[in-house]
């Protein structure tokens, strides 16, 4: 957990601190790839994929709408795909559903409010916020598992 945090804090201010610098790099095709693999290694190791993606969709992509839809679209696949294996495999049981269940509102109410978020705030203000809450997110993670 602390490895995902370093990692989560690296990207993000990879991102902020050097937009158009980081967006020439990450743009890459080569750099697609090792997004890819990070993206592995992390979902493996800590269910996590998403930081590696969510930088590499809005650093590729020069249409932030498209960047979204994108992500979205990731997320989508990557999440059916994850519920599949665990139906096949047999471990969604009745004490995980019931553990699950609480959140599930807390989610929409999260997606909602990024979305609204989004489209009031500008840009430049929203990636701010982005930016960080997911330093926090990373700070977080290293403090509470050292």
């Amino acid at each position: 957990m602390v490895s995902l945090g370093v990692v989560v804090i690296l990207l993000t201010l990879s991102s902020a601190l050097f937009s158009e610098k980081s967006s020439a790099v990450l743009g890459t095709r080569s750099a697609g790839y090792g997004f890819a693999a990070l993206s592995g290694i992390l979902g493996g190791a800590f269910s996590a994929p998403s930081v590696a993606i969510v930088t590499y969709f809005y650093t590729s992509d020069s249409s932030r709408m498209r960047a979204k839809s994108n992500v979205q679209f990731f997320f989508a696949s990557i999440s059916l795909a994850i519920l599949l294996t665990h139906l096949i495999g047999g471990t969604v049981n009745r004490t995980a559903v019931l553990r699950a269940l609480p959140f599930v509102p807390v989610i929409f109410l999260f997606t909602r409010l990024g979305a609204l978020l989004s489209r009031r705030l500008p840009v430049r203000l929203f990636r701010l916020l982005t930016d960080a809450s997911l330093v926090a997110l990373g700070a977080y993670l290293v403090v509470a598992h050292v």
